[in-house]
């Protein structure tokens, strides 16, 4: 019987490190990977179809949602701005309303408006970043996608709520400005084809919560 236990036990060391060995070589195939795809990005990447490009992005938001823990993680329960009484809903509202106002080409009036609504359809958390968003979409619109200034904030206000979090709107425009550039386009055609890139490249396919 003693000698039953003991095999058991020895039976159970081995396969427990035989786990641990199997563990650490898929980490090491893991990071060895991820270092052949950071070499071949630089490499490769400006020589791929738009639709390869679109794909590689789309694996590698995902990976990067699982090693932060997003994904499959119960989303997060959040309540509308004008009830929630941990922030100065006075405060973001007026955020809101000077946003309209500077970046998304609204009057007075209509920005008031437009923070109200704001505050009874989204939660607080996100007043900063949706004031960021129309910012920099403002910019990026005017500089490298040959918008006037009202078009500029039309494409702000609709798109403030739709920019992913990880993209740097006005570098990737910009980049795209000046690829179109470098292929001999005309200002004017290198400015859509930024627009037209930015439209196909995912940036503008996430939604912040509304409530």
């Amino acid at each position: 019987m003693r000698k039953t236990i003991t095999a058991i036990a020895i039976g159970a060391l081995m396969t427990a490190s035989s786990f641990a060995r199997s563990e650490d070589s898929q980490i090491k195939r893991i990071q060895r990977l991820a270092t052949e795809v950071a070499t071949l990005t630089v490499v490769k990447l400006a020589n791929q179809s738009q639709k390869n490009l679109n794909e590689i992005e789309k694996a590698l938001r995902v990976s990067k949602r699982i090693l932060t823990g997003q994904r499959g993680a119960r989303p997060t329960s959040y309540v509308v701005c004008s009830s929630n009484l941990s922030f100065d809903v006075a405060m973001i509202q007026k955020m809101i309303e000077d946003a309209a106002d500077d970046y998304m080409g609204m009057f007075p009036y209509d920005a008031k408006n437009f923070a109200g609504n704001w505050v009874d359809s989204y939660p607080c958390e996100f007043a900063e970043k949706y004031v960021e968003n129309a910012k920099n979409l403002n910019e990026a619109a005017d500089d490298y996608m040959g918008m006037f200034p009202f078009d500029a904030a039309s494409y702000a206000k609709e798109n403030a709520d739709k920019l992913c979090s990880d993209v740097d709107i006005i570098a990737r425009a910009k980049k795209y400005y000046e690829l179109g550039r470098g292929r001999g386009m005309f200002p004017s055609d290198a400015s859509t084809y930024a627009k037209l890139k930015i439209e196909e490249d995912g940036s503008l396919s996430c939604q912040m919560p509304k409530i």
